[in-house]
This record gives structure tokens, C-alpha cells and sequence, in this order.
């Protein structure tokens, strides 16, 4: 079984994605309702925050596999994006510290990751600052470039690529946001 509200549909379907009782993230296979260990972590989740989670397929020399990119909650219980393969095999963190990093999209080419960064007080009622930023996923070692801020924290507000991921589009202060990517 699963604990925790969320779940999220593998890309093609086949498999539903959850947390596990104990520990670490589970695939339950549609055709054989089968529950297979897939890698270390969690569906993170909070409250304050929607929930959000990306998928984009990774190269690696003749083999091309699939990478869910999802927050999960890190030691400390800070959301962190992380890069946890659909066939197991792992799992890399692309942040870290002691903020929340969540609401991740990646472009149509896999090859940028957009997501939101904030700290507030799980308790408070007004909406959180965040930071959007922008990451290579070609490249991590490069780091996250800041893009803009905004008050979030509510449904709906993204970020998400449109198009060919050369534009980012976000909701701030109540209206709708066009950022232009440049290839660099």
C-alpha cells in the first residue's frame, strides 16, 4: 500500500508511482498489479504548496530511459527536486539547503529544468515568497540561474515551458508572465 496523497502515472501509463509505507518509492505495475521498489525517496509534498512532478528521458550512450524530476523531502525535511529513474537505478539531488525547491517543469527537449524555491513558516497563513530559477539538466554542475520572484504559493501559477522550451510562463501578482529563454 501506500501512504501520503500523492501519486503520480508513469508517461506511458503503465505503472502507478507512490510512496511506500516505510520508506522509498514504489512502482505498481497496470498489467500484473505487481508492486516493485523502484529507488530511495519520496513523493514530497507540503500543505503550502501544489504538487508538481516532471518526466523526461535520459541518454546514456545506446540506452535511453525515462526520469521522473519530483520533490522529495531530504533529511532535514526540506522539498528538494531530485531526478529518480522510472527503472530503478537511483537518484540524483539538483539542489539543496535549507529552502523548500518544488514545482519543477522541464522543457519539451529535456534539456532545461525550471522550478520554484522558497522558505517560509509551515504555519503561516500568507502566501510564501518564491524564486523562480532555471537549470541545465545537461549540465547541473553549472547551477540554477535566478530568473525572477514572485508571491506564490497556489495552484495553477507554474512555472511551465510552452512551445519548443525557449518560453516560461508563470503567474505573478495576478497576472500571466512571458519569460524568452536564449540558447546559450
Amino acid at each position: 500500500g501506500c501512504r501520503g496523497p500523492q501519486a503520480v502515472f508513469s508517461p506511458s501509463g503503465d505503472a502507478l508511482i507512490v510512496d511506500g509505507k516505510v520508506k522509498g518509492l514504489w512502482r505498481l505495475e497496470m498489467d500484473d498489479e505487481t508492486l516493485r521498489f523502484m529507488a530511495e525517496g519520496n513523493l514530497g509534498h507540503h500543505a503550502r504548496i501544489p504538487f508538481a512532478v516532471a518526466f523526461r528521458e535520459l541518454e546514456s550512450g545506446d540506452e535511453t530511459s525515462m526520469v521522473m524530476v519530483a520533490p522529495q523531502r531530504d533529511l532535514h525535511g526540506y522539498l528538494q527536486v531530485f531526478q529518480t529513474h522510472l527503472s530503478g537505478g537511483g537518484r540524483l539531488g539538483l539542489g539543496g539547503g535549507k529552502v523548500h525547491h518544488y514545482a519543477p517543469t522541464v522543457s519539451a527537449d529535456g534539456r532545461l529544468l525550471a522550478y520554484v524555491q522558497a522558505e517560509f513558516d509551515d504555519h503561516a497563513s500568507e502566501a510564501p515568497f518564491e524564486n523562480l530559477y532555471l537549470m541545465p539538466l545537461d549540465q547541473p554542475e553549472r547551477g540554477a540561474i535566478h530568473l525572477t520572484g514572485r508571491r506564490g504559493g497556489r495552484p495553477g501559477q507554474g512555472p511551465v515551458f510552452v512551445g519548443d522550451g525557449h518560453q516560461l510562463v508563470y503567474i505573478a501578482d495576478g497576472r500571466v508572465k512571458r519569460l524568452e529563454i536564449a540558447d546559450d
